[in-house]
């Protein structure tokens, strides 16, 4: 007769090796958030050129937006203008770090719960031009 766990079990299991830490490679990506929650993002390329990228700007504004997130290892001046309009619209800005980070994304913008967003990627300035036919 198999029985499955008890709450009291997981409980104990989750006072002695911490709690369970769902879709960890997933977050591993996305500066410790879950993808789903992520409204647009940059890469620390994008971050580093001059200027802003309005998507980033429009998601700050994007009504489920709660929380600006950079990487710690980009300089913080790179993400000044984004930092200001993320206060300017209430977000909570904070900076992370993890060995464990992968890829190269260092700029997030995410919701408190999941959001239909059809295209979180910011295209680079490079990418569009290529895009319409035009070198850069």
């Amino acid at each position: 007769m198999s029985r499955g766990i008890s709450k009291l079990e997981e409980k104990l299991k989750e006072g002695v090796y911490g709690k369970r830490d769902l879709n960890k490679e997933e977050r591993k990506y996305f500066l410790g958030e879950l993808e789903e929650r992520v409204i647009r993002y940059l890469t620390a390329d994008q971050l580093m050129e001059k200027g802003t990228y309005p998507e980033i700007i429009e998601a700050i504004k994007h009504p489920a937006a709660r929380k600006l997130i950079i990487d710690r290892d980009i300089e913080l001046s790179a993400a000044n203008d984004y930092i200001r309009h993320a206060r300017e619209n209430k977000l909570l800005f904070k900076r992370v770090h993890s060995p464990e980070f992968k890829g190269d994304i260092a700029l997030i913008v995410v919701s408190d719960h999941a959001v239909d967003v059809a295209d979180r990627k910011v295209l680079s300035r490079a990418e569009r031009l290529k895009e319409r036919g035009i070198s850069d």
